[in-house]
């Protein structure tokens, strides 16, 4: 891996740099699909599979099943899995990495992407003090056999494009509750964690640029005669992780809105961004954008401050 490195390094160092990366290709996917759906009292389930014969590919078979049980009158449980692939399409699936004078540098093999998906989720129904609500609970985990992914990492002055065997992988687990607090106002809190890792500069890192956890609070009040709608929300994003090594440290978003409802009128004022975060200096060397060393690539949270606006809706019936 050193010497693979120090190859790529001398290799950006010469006055031109550039390989064939494949950009024009034509692609052929004959294929199959069968399915099979069952209904009963407390069980459903949804099982298929597709097989493809693909010009570039070769042949893939991608099997997929879905069930729920209904545990109780309020409580469902439902399991998914299967096997998924893809081609890439590198310069579309990164158009954000062209902000940046960073050289692209590619296998000049591109293998599909592939990967075994499996997924739980748990959804509980309630009702406390006459006002309903909900709680559920889900759960995903992907591991990739293939995976093509852009590595920055490696040497900071090249976007590096390489296939990666089992070096890949997902988790993602996720709550939300809601529930009517008083009558007309909702309450609505979500928690999600992502732990996306992949093999950069010889390490398996956390993705660049992807907050591990994320919280989300709502609170939406509607008046009795549905005339007066207010809502509140606020999210908040944990650090990432920046290329070579850097972090962007937490933050937090804050909206809220205010809708006055004639019958046919609507009029609305709100305010996004109200804590006022930004991040200052988000786009290195923007003194000189043809340098060498421009990179606008790397921004996480918020360029612009808070924003208040005014507005009115009107239904042609």
């Amino acid at each position: 891996m050193d010497e693979f490195l120090h190859q790529i390094e001398q290799f950006a160092q010469q006055p031109f740099v550039g390989v064939q990366l494949g950009l024009q290709r034509t692609e052929l996917v004959p294929g199959v699909f069968a399915e099979y759906a069952y209904s009963g009292n407390r069980l459903s389930a949804v099982v298929g599979a597709r097989f493809d014969q693909h010009n570039l590919a070769g042949a893939q078979f991608s099997p997929r099943a879905h069930l729920k049980y209904a545990i109780s009158p309020q409580l469902d449980l439902r399991l998914t899995g299967g096997r998924a692939w893809r081609l890439p399409n590198f310069v579309a699936d990164n158009l954000s990495l062209l902000a940046s004078s960073k050289t692209w540098i590619a296998d000049q093999a591109l293998l599909p992407e592939i990967s075994w998906n499996v997924g739980a989720s748990l959804m509980q129904g309630f009702s406390f003090k006459k006002r309903k609500g909900s709680l559920s609970l889900d759960a995903y985990h992907t591991r990739f056999s293939q995976q093509f992914v852009a590595d920055r990492d490696s040497v900071s002055s090249l976007v590096i494009f390489k296939n990666l065997s089992d070096n890949s992988v997902a988790t993602v687990l996720q709550a939300e509750f809601a529930y009517e607090v008083l009558r007309g106002l909702d309450l609505r809190l979500a928690y999600k964690f992502q732990d996306v890792r992949a093999l950069y500069a010889g390490k398996l890192q956390n993705q660049v640029l992807l907050p591990r956890q994320r919280f989300f609070t709502n609170l939406a009040y509607q008046t009795r005669n549905k005339r007066w709608n207010y809502d509140l929300t606020y999210s908040r994003y944990s650090a990432v992780r920046l290329p070579q090594g850097g972090q962007g440290s937490p933050w937090g978003l804050l909206n809220a809105q205010v809708t006055r409802n004639w019958k046919a009128l609507e009029l609305y004022a709100g305010g996004e961004n109200l804590l006022n975060v930004m991040q200052h200096h988000p786009i290195v060397g923007v003194q000189d954008p043809f340098g060498e060393n421009f990179d606008a690539t790397e921004i996480w949270s918020p360029i612009m401050g808070w924003n208040v606006y005014l507005g009115l809706r009107y239904t042609i019936k």
